[in-house]
């Protein structure tokens, strides 16, 4: 993550009257890396995934005996 702080400060004169004026400028940056998932973590997720869906159907084929 990449933060910037710019503090900009200009001194105007008009007539005798000098006006500072003050420009605050807040940046913030996010870069995202994409994750290229290997074959091994393919794998496992789909076998979590499938484990996960049984034990929906499990718990709805419960639900629906009481």
């Amino acid at each position: 993550m990449l933060i910037k702080w710019i503090l900009l400060t200009d001194l105007v004169i008009k007539g005798i009257e000098v006006i500072r004026m003050t420009l605050n400028i807040f940046f913030i940056s996010v870069t995202f890396k994409r994750h290229k998932e290997s074959l091994q973590e393919a794998e496992r997720n789909e076998m979590i995934e499938k484990l996960y869906e049984q034990n929906k159907e499990r718990q709805l084929s419960v639900y629906h005996l009481l």
